[in-house]
């Protein structure tokens, strides 16, 4: 009985250091990396951190151009003007999804 009391211990203590990026402040943390990751890429990025990239930029690129269509419907260059922005931040999300080389050390003379 001790031992699955233990066992029982274990599990719950682990699960709790699962979820401990989850709440603040650990929460705020995740998050950052987050948006360092979309908005600056990765020299190696997982699968996953692709496909999130893939995802999000090739959203921003739709709400782009829904936002291009009601501007040239209202006739409105501020929003035409957010659609330029968010066409821009769409295409730098979605090119985050791809392996950037790691910079070449220069020789010093």
């Amino acid at each position: 009985m001790s031992n699955r009391k233990h066992s029982r211990s274990e599990y719950f203590e682990g699960l709790r250091e699962k979820q401990q990026n989850t709440v603040w402040p650990n929460l705020f943390v995740n998050s950052r990396a987050l948006d360092a990751f979309l908005l600056r890429g990765s020299v190696k990025p997982s699968l996953v951190q692709r496909m999130a990239a893939w995802l999000m930029g090739i959203g921003f690129l739709i709400l782009s151009v829904t936002f291009a269509l009601l501007a040239e419907e209202q006739r409105s260059p501020v929003i035409g003007a957010t659609s330029a922005l968010l066409f821009l931040l769409g295409i730098k999300i979605f090119s985050n999804g791809f392996r950037k080389r790691k910079p070449i050390p220069h020789a010093e003379n």
